[in-house]
């Protein structure tokens, strides 16, 4: 490896700048196009929402994929585990543990850096004996996801960690693809899946992993869009476990952890406005304590990337030069938001960062933006950030010393 990390950096900034330039170009020519497609529409009275004034944001169904239960596909992340019996799940609900607590990952990875940045956190976690990471849920469907994922598992030594993907039911328009300069570098990030279509499908990971688990000890991080979620309550009984989906949740889950709306700013955000439909399903129907990682929490949470090191290959890192790019961020290291990771240290160090708020309720309205109401018999509370400079500067503190290599 010749080239200098700060020469990588540097490189990749002038090629998307490159990009950049040839895409703003394209951009002024589609738009022209697009301003006379309105125009004539607008003459020809064919405006949108004009038969019957149907509001646009209503209309949830057709900007999420449909519920339901798809057929189990395994490959090499499944392994030996989705080919178990009944027997053998139930056997591994008894089995010997280590005294981590038991977490389940649902992300949509690659749509921003702070899902990498929540993983590596998980890693760290795991490598102090904190938590045992059954297995990482993906609500993006993107051919190299997956392998992206087992990089960056590989990478910080837990290379047999369980991924799952939605699948074709699943949002497929991200707005990045850093993922893909270490999906396809097999050699310099070692990596053993090469296509998102070898592994098993996310719901089915899902059952399996809660029905082997004992009563209320699962902490599920969903950092991405509801969709795995949403499935999941409604899947029926099955071989893996006799409860239903909702049944199942309200078994064997202690805390769903998740980054959702901008109740602060009273906008729509991404992952809720992706798949609104799930999100409100999620919402209103998840029957266990559910803190909620919004907005302004991340937000005002700057994350030191500088603590991933300078190695070239980490796959971490050398995703976060390449996200950096794309966004034509001139400086690195930069610091993104912290959204995802802040949902991580509240979903296992719960009291020790991070403050909650009062217990109430989360809904996702016609406008595609999260209201909380205040209410002592709901089971949702917000992620409460700090003010004081040195409970933000203990916090970030943290997240360097969970991200650092071991």
């Amino acid at each position: 490896m010749t080239e200098t990390f700060a020469e990588l950096w540097q490189s990749t900034l002038r090629r998307h700048r490159r990009v950049e330039r040839w895409r703003a170009v394209k951009l002024r020519s589609a738009l022209v196009a697009i301003t006379a497609t309105v125009g004539l529409a607008s003459y020809a009275g064919l405006q949108a929402g004009a038969a019957g004034g149907a509001d646009v944001a209503t209309d949830l169904a057709s900007l999420r994929p449909p519920l339901e239960q798809p057929e189990p596909r395994t490959g090499s992340a499944a392994g030996a585990d989705a080919d178990e019996s009944p027997a053998q799940v139930a056997a591994a609900a008894i089995a010997p543990r280590p005294d981590g607590v038991p977490v389940i990952f649902d992300t949509d990875m690659v749509n921003s850096i702070d899902d990498s940045l929540a993983l590596a956190m998980l890693h760290g976690y795991e490598d102090r004996g904190m938590i045992d990471l059954l297995a990482v849920t993906v609500s993006y469907d993107d051919a190299a996801v997956a392998p992206y994922i087992d990089a960056v598992d590989t990478w910080y030594g837990h290379p047999d960690v369980t991924i799952a993907v939605i699948g074709a039911n699943g949002v497929a328009e991200g707005r990045d693809a850093f993922h893909r300069q270490v999906a396809d570098d097999a050699a310099r990030f070692p990596h053993d899946i090469t296509d998102s279509a070898q592994v098993d499908r996310a719901l089915s990971q899902l059952r399996r992993r809660l029905a082997a688990e004992p009563d209320h000890t699962v902490v599920i991080v969903s950092t991405g869009f509801s969709t795995n979620l949403a499935q999941l309550l409604a899947s029926p009984a099955d071989d893996v476990s006799p409860l239903d989906g909702r049944s199942l949740v309200a078994a064997k889950v202690k805390l769903l952890a998740i980054t959702a709306g901008d109740v602060v700013r009273g906008q729509p955000e991404f992952n809720t406005a992706r798949d609104p439909l799930s999100a409100r399903i999620v919402f209103d129907q998840w029957p266990t304590p559910v803190v909620v990682g919004e907005w302004h929490v991340g937000a005002n949470l700057p994350f030191p990337v500088d603590a991933l090191g300078a190695s070239p290959d980490n796959p971490v890192l050398t995703a976060a030069v390449h996200y950096g790019a794309n966004a034509l961020l001139v400086g690195f290291p930069y610091q993104p938001p912290s959204f995802d990771p802040a949902t991580v240290l509240a979903g296992v160090e719960p009291d020790a960062y991070l403050g909650l708020g009062e217990p109430g309720r989360l809904t996702i309205d016609e406008q595609l933006v999260a209201r909380f109401t205040p209410d002592p018999n709901g089971n949702h509370r917000l992620l409460q950030r700090p003010t004081d400079p040195v409970a933000t500067a203990r916090i970030t503190a943290r997240f360097a010393e969970l991200v650092a290599h071991p």
